[in-house]
């Protein structure tokens, strides 16, 4: 049996499916029909429990269409659409999903994804808080679990 992830995670399986969906789904993620399909292959495959199969020559022939004579040396397919895939999610999280609650990444040097929960960013913080009623500011502060400070205060109070 292969390892679940790369990395120890503590992100639910179905977290990481909504993610995927999230990423997928959203016209911001602007990834081509072939990155799609890398990043679909090796986050399921990583949730299945077979992290360790995801390799160059596994992502050619099953995700790529290459044939069983697929060599990476020769053709760097690959690699440049790993590549780029990579950028494709980094613009995604600096925009779009800056505020998502889970990340995915595919860490440079492998194909296998790590995830992580995501923690929101202080103006999504600000403006949720913002949009609360009175009554509801000091539950909603706990389970963000904020710590306000004066001038954070004087935002909320606003």
């Amino acid at each position: 049996m292969g390892n679940r992830s790369l990395q120890s995670s503590p992100v639910p399986d179905e977290d990481i499916s909504r993610q995927l969906k999230r990423m997928l789904y959203n016209p911001d993620f602007q990834a081509s029909p072939q990155q799609i399909g890398i990043l679909n292959y090796v986050v399921n495959q990583t949730l299945a429990g077979n992290a360790d199969y995801i390799k160059g020559y596994t992502v050619a022939t099953e995700v790529l269409g290459r044939g069983p004579d697929f060599d990476q040396s020769i053709d760097p397919v690959v690699s440049i659409q790993a590549g780029r895939l990579r950028r494709a999610i980094e613009r995604y999280y600096l925009t779009t999903g800056k505020n998502d609650p889970t990340r995915i990444d595919i860490p440079k040097g492998t194909y296998g994804p790590i995830f992580n929960e995501q923690l929101p960013t202080y103006q999504h913080i600000a403006g949720l808080c913002r949009n609360t009623a009175a009554t509801e500011l000091t539950t909603h502060k706990s389970m963000l679990n904020c710590t306000i400070s004066p001038t954070q205060k004087k935002l909320y109070e606003k």
